[in-house]
């Protein structure tokens, strides 16, 4: 007979003056992208998820990236163990234009290049598009060290989709559910049992070590326009259906994002009042 649950808390807390934009978790590191709309202000920092240990940032470097109007950056994709950004050509054209490569693990600023726009990576390349007044070409450079070691037609192309959250090895996006139809498809059924019936977007991650931990929306109010407000919610259960975590991580939002969470190696991850990350471990 079960006699007691253990209840969870955050392994971690990760705190920024600016806003959580993105986060892109690879090779044991978290990429975060941090904003402030009124300031214009970028940042682009690497988080060990073990540990929550900052191993670097751009936050309070004004001369990391030079006189590059930062504003348009953003990152782009993780390959292997350098972290792709690019920044659009002009605000007028969002198009992508200069690419950036970043060590993943000491946040040294690898090479930029100002002529490609980025394609794809693959192996130990990264592809980008060269315009000029009269054609276009694929050009390859190396991932490490940005030299240029090629020019392809379109004959030689090869196209893959940028690799998202969830492709990413150990990283798994909560899905949608159907309520109430759907909780007889899930093993473990606490959790669904659990999210209201008036529930905003719910998504569920159905197992993960042991546990299932489920994230939805309700509706707080009106704004002063009119337009409906939300609160979020995510909670973890046991098999039994015990609840050993519970959180409100945004409220008062005007868009219920159901993938406001996710889980990287038996770690949860989400963003916490939309500048603190927070990570709660589920072993």
């Amino acid at each position: 007979m079960k006699i007691f649950s253990k209840k969870l808390l955050p392994a971690w807390k990760s705190k920024s003056a600016l806003r959580v934009w993105r986060l892109l978790p690879a090779n044991g590191v978290l990429a975060v992208e941090l904003r402030d709309p009124e300031s214009k202000k970028v940042a682009f920092a690497g988080i060990k998820i073990d540990s929550g240990r900052i191993i670097w940032s751009t936050e309070n470097d004004n001369d990391y990236f030079g006189n590059q109007d930062t504003w348009w950056m953003t990152i782009n994709t993780v390959h292997k163990d350098v972290l792709l950004l690019q920044q659009f050509v002009k605000p007028d054209m969002p198009t992508a234009g200069k690419i950036f490569a970043i060590d993943l693990h000491n946040g040294s600023l690898l090479w930029q290049n100002d002529e490609l726009s980025f394609l794809y990576a693959k192996d130990n390349s990264i592809y980008g598009l060269k315009r000029t007044m009269t054609a276009e070409e694929v050009t390859a450079i190396d991932l490490r060290t940005g030299f240029v070691t090629g020019v392809l037609d379109s004959s030689q192309m090869d196209d893959p989709d940028a690799p998202d959250v969830a492709a990413l090895p150990g990283t798994v996006l909560p899905e949608p559910v159907e309520l109430p139809a759907a909780e007889g498809r899930y093993p473990l059924k606490g959790a669904v049992k659990q999210i209201p019936a008036d529930a905003v977007s719910p998504t569920l991650i159905p197992i993960s070590a042991g546990k299932s931990i489920a994230g939805f929306y309700t509706t707080s109010g009106h704004d002063e326009k009119g337009s409906l407000l939300y609160d979020s919610s995510l909670f973890i259960v046991d098999g039994d259906g015990t609840r050993l975590y519970a959180d409100n991580p945004e409220r008062n939002v005007h868009v219920p994002i159901p993938d406001f969470y996710f889980t990287v190696d038996r770690t949860l991850l989400y963003v916490r009042n939309s500048n603190e990350i927070v990570a709660v471990r589920l072993d």
